[in-house]
């Protein structure tokens, strides 16, 4: 069984929806993670996540803001760097997911160690409160875009330098511009459709400073 760093960056929400959503999603997460998987959430100094979850280790050693280096409208961190900072925790695989999304039993399986990378979509689902039993109703099975992505952690290392240093998340795009960076530098890529996420009402701001950058490079294809 490969060791497994699930790396997230937990949000200090205001709304409540938001912070319960995030809080459900931790909850499912840690009772479905085998014993072979780690938690860790990656922020800023002085940022204190407001989960209750004890067993996700919080690192305050993200550096680049992309208010203060871009004027971006949000307190983004870039994505590259969190998965550095992932890479630099012992184990064979590791990988980014966004704190909202439900994953299954099943879905640890899937990072077997076949692969040099793994990318998932999600699934919108109408509630959480039975998840783990089934009790949810599936409204959308093609929504776009990527919520997880995975590497080999070796393969990463060697390769981590051809991904845009740039690239903030949060913002659209830069999960589109590392699912086509992935497949043009390798074929072992294992995609699927195995995330859950409960729907909600989300307007993307494409004229914020950090989409705009977002979206350029990833058109530009560097």
């Amino acid at each position: 069984m490969k060791d497994v760093v699930i790396a997230i960056n937990l949000v200090n929400y205001k709304d409540c929806d938001k912070r319960n959503a995030q809080e459900r999603a931790m909850e499912i997460l840690l009772r479905n993670a085998t014993p072979n998987v780690t938690i860790h959430s990656f922020n800023f100094l002085g940022e204190y996540p407001n989960s209750r979850q004890d067993k996700i280790q919080v690192h305050h050693n993200l550096t680049r803001d992309s208010k203060q280096l871009i004027g971006n409208s949000r307190s983004l961190p870039y994505v590259r760097e969190i998965f550095d900072h992932a890479a630099g925790i012992p184990g064979d695989i590791f990988g980014y997911m966004n704190t909202d999304i439900l994953l299954s039993r099943e879905f640890f399986s899937f990072l077997d160690g076949s692969y040099d990378a793994y990318i998932f979509s999600r699934y919108e689902i109408d509630t959480a409160d039975y998840f783990e039993r089934g009790g949810f109703n599936i409204l959308d099975d093609k929504h776009p875009g990527f919520d997880a992505m995975f590497f080999n952690r070796t393969w990463w290392l060697l390769n981590n330098h051809r991904f845009h240093p740039n690239l903030i998340l949060g913002e659209p795009a830069w999960d589109d511009y590392y699912n086509k960076k992935i497949r043009e530098i390798t074929k072992k890529v294992f995609s699927k459709r195995a995330l859950y996420h409960v729907r909600h009402s989300r307007t993307w701001d494409i004229k914020s400073a950090g989409a705009k950058n977002n979206i350029c490079i990833h058109y530009e294809g560097r």
